[in-house]
């Protein structure tokens, strides 16, 4: 079974619905904040996102897909 690869416009998408905000960007690199649980993380969304690091990141702060 293989998992879906999302494109760097889906995932802006899904962190949108999630409350997630983008802060500050430099260069590539895009930084991401929820204020209800006071969560950040940056991400670099240029052109491709590794699909690991794209699982890693829906894992530790409860990203719903759908």
């Amino acid at each position: 079974m293989t998992k879906k690869i999302y494109s760097s416009r889906e995932i802006v998408r899904i962190l949108k619905e999630n409350h997630f905000v983008a802060i500050s960007r430099k260069g590539s690199h895009i930084k991401y904040y929820k204020a209800e649980t006071n969560e950040s993380f940056v991400l670099t969304t240029d052109k491709k996102v590794n699909p690991m690091v794209w699982r890693r990141m829906v894992k530790t702060y409860n990203i719903k897909i759908d």
